[in-house]
């Protein structure tokens, strides 16, 4: 099966993201992997004099299976 999950989240200023969300998903499997990827995800955090509090962005998770040739048999 293939398909993919958009995360929706916000980054603070220190680079952690908090509040990651499900805006779509092709098929509900791919949503706790795309979670969990977002959440060990890390940010650079903002530099001294940089004023952004927070950041709202969205990334899409593909999931696709990569064909077998006959070279990559094994028997």
């Amino acid at each position: 099966m293939e398909g993919e999950t958009t995360v929706c989240f916000t980054v603070n200023s220190r680079g952690q993201i908090i509040r990651p969300g499900i805006r779509s998903s092709s098929h509900k499997i791919f949503e706790k992997p795309a979670l969990e990827a977002i959440r060990a995800s890390t940010f650079e955090p903002l530099k001294p004099g940089q004023t952004k509090s927070v950041l709202k962005t969205c990334r899409i998770f593909r999931f696709r299976l990569d064909p077998i040739s006959a070279s990559n048999d094994n028997r």
